[in-house]
């Protein structure tokens, strides 16, 4: 599965931390799914699937809304359901 999107005006307003960027996501979502044909490996697209959810999606900067976890939770069931077949 690769990792969910970051709003970077959102998530880098809320924690000086450590800063996030979705260009840096998609790039390691990229090279995860490079890896994962290399070897095989299925991979669920939960950055998509996340993405279309749009801003009202995200609790904070990195987390979720109750409505966008059941509905991720719902998608990698199906998902992996499908993998199972």
């Amino acid at each position: 599965m690769n990792t969910t999107p970051v709003v970077d005006s959102i998530h880098n307003k809320l924690t000086k931390a450590k800063l996030r960027f979705a260009s840096d996501l998609s790039a390691y979502n990229h090279k995860a799914a490079e890896v994962c044909r290399k070897y095989k490996v299925p991979v669920i697209d939960l950055y998509d699937f996340t993405k279309k959810l749009g801003n009202v999606a995200y609790a904070d900067n990195v987390h979720f809304k109750d409505f966008a976890r059941e509905m991720q939770g719902s998608f990698l069931t199906e998902e992996l359901r499908k993998q199972l077949e």
